[in-house]
């Protein structure tokens, strides 16, 4: 176990020790900034929460800087705490994933350092409001079995840690979604039955909204089956309370929210009703959408298919605006935003990219939480379109060789190693040119990791080249020629022009088009 899993799984236990009418005071703050939390995404009155802007700078492949702005009203719930002759109002803000913070700042509208409760006090406060929350849901004075000391886990530790305690939470999910999924293919098989074979348009959408729900409950079920399976010796009544809590909308959405983020929240010593802005930045590590197939990974390597990261924005409060900026040799293809719930109601965006800044918008008046999908792919212009025109160029030498091969060679028959130089030389020049493309010593990072296997080819080629120059240097043969080696040279060389080509016209798909 890591330093950190070691200190999360002292602190739960030190939480549920703990868990006496001492830390009552502890728990009401926390069940007032859950509260606060769950008023501010509630749609159906003014919110606090005015306005949420994130940021997104892509560092490579493996990380982001994100720099979120929120701007709010505090409100006058806010909890105030005492420390030494200050009072402080508690605000939750947002929430930032479990983990090492990398490069964290926190500052306000003018640029002043501000101050964050420890992990050690956000957990004393929220791990027991959501034992509260518990106990209040399912109208009783204590929770059956261990549940309580699980929640506590679950809320103040990683998910790595609390992956077991998570188990009978994550079965209840789970069962309860393939539920919905089922009744969603039985309303498309109902919709279809009822479209007339005339009806060419809506049959298609009806056959395409059946395919869908089909895949989505075939999946929710094996899902459940997965999930069923990796329970063992739960108590029954712990079972039973874990299905009803995952039932109540309100508290199943908080409880997988801080499963898996932290309750970020600042101590304000202005007066409520004043307007705030709040920044944060920090690095992240994220995961780039490949698909499960090994072939369309190495598509999607070459360049062939979009590269694609997934967000979640909106239903937090206020309007939510998500600005993505292109790194240098990189294009932002185009952003799609669709509910992370199938079931919602909610409109589906699509926004243009090829821009250095591309922007979405999520209104406040949407309560629904959305999947917003950052297209991106390396830009044709620059190295891509370099490296084709190189491809070509050493395709064609290549192939002009093997064509003339017989004139190319007609002196080195018998002749002396220095006869074939000039050929040799302008060879050796073209892959000093090849070379100074692979270098790109100012090339952004993640320009460079998107098409790893486009730089395998071009290394290929350069092999091939060095190939060629060495057979023309030390060939010493007084009748035959070495057909068979040009032969393959001019073969390598034309694959992988095609090849080039293939990536720097690809992807050609609308990134909307469903997966």
């Amino acid at each position: 176990m890591t330093d950190t899993g070691a200190q999360s799984a002292r602190t739960a236990a030190a939480l549920t020790a703990s868990a006496a009418p001492t830390d009552r005071d502890e728990a009401d703050t926390g069940l007032v900034l859950l509260a606060l939390q769950a008023e501010a995404a509630d749609h159906r009155r003014p919110g606090w929460i005015k306005r949420r802007v994130e940021q997104l700078e892509f560092l490579d492949t493996r990380a982001v800087r994100w720099r979120v702005s929120v701007d709010f009203e505090v409100p006058p719930q806010a909890p105030a705490v005492q420390v030494g002759q200050t009072t402080y109002r508690l605000v939750p803000i947002t929430t930032m994933p479990k983990g090492e913070l990398v490069a964290f700042d926190l500052r306000d509208e003018a640029g002043a350092a501000l101050s964050m409760p420890t992990a050690d006090e956000t957990n004393r406060r929220v791990a027991p409001a959501m034992v509260v929350r518990a106990r209040t849901v399912l109208g009783v004075p204590r929770l059956p079995g261990t549940l309580e000391r699980d929640l506590m886990r679950i809320v103040a530790t990683s998910p790595a840690t609390h992956e077991k305690a998570y188990l009978p939470f994550s079965a209840a999910a789970a069962h309860i979604d393939a539920e919905f999924r089922l009744e969603d293919l039985h309303d498309a098989s109902q919709q279809l039955s009822a479209v007339r074979f005339w009806q060419l348009r809506r049959s298609w959408q009806a056959h395409r909204n059946w395919n869908r729900a089909q895949d989505a409950a075939s999946e929710a079920v094996l899902a459940r089956q997965a999930a069923g399976q990796k329970i063992v010796d739960v108590d029954p009544e712990v079972m039973k309370a874990t299905c009803l809590l995952m039932a109540h909308a309100p508290f199943r959405s908080q409880l997988e929210e801080l499963a898996q983020n932290y309750l970020v929240y600042v101590g304000l010593t202005c007066e409520a009703g004043v307007r705030r802005i709040i920044k944060l930045a920090s690095e992240r590590t994220v995961n780039f959408w490949t698909r499960r197939s090994k072939s369309k990974r190495f598509f999607q390597a070459l360049g062939w298919r979009y590269w694609r990261l997934d967000i979640l924005l909106g239903g937090r409060g206020g309007s939510h605006h998500l600005e993505v900026a292109a790194p240098p040799g990189v294009d932002i293809a185009r952003i799609t935003a669709r509910p992370t719930d199938p079931r919602e109601r909610g409109p589906r965006l699509r926004i243009g990219g090829f821009s250095p800044h591309v922007h979405i918008l999520i209104p406040r008046e949407s309560p629904v939480r959305y999947r917003v999908s950052v297209y991106i792919r390396v830009s044709r212009p620059g190295w891509l379109l370099s490296s084709l025109l190189v491809g070509v160029l050493i395709a064609g030498v290549l192939v002009t060789g093997r064509v003339k091969l017989a004139v190319l060679f007609q002196q080195a028959v018998g002749a002396a190693p220095g006869e074939a130089g000039t050929a040799a030389t302008l060879l050796l020049a073209l892959l000093g040119v090849i070379a100074s493309w692979l270098i790109r010593p100012g090339e952004h990072p993640l320009a460079a990791r998107l098409l790893r296997l486009v730089r395998v080819l071009i290394m290929i080629d350069v092999l091939a080249v060095l190939i060629g120059t060495g057979d023309l240097l030390l060939h010493r043969t007084t009748h035959r020629l070495p057909t068979p080696l040009w032969s393959g040279l001019a073969w390598a060389g034309g694959a992988i022009a095609f090849l080039l080509f293939l990536s720097w016209l690809f992807p050609r798909h609308a990134p909307w088009k469903p997966e």
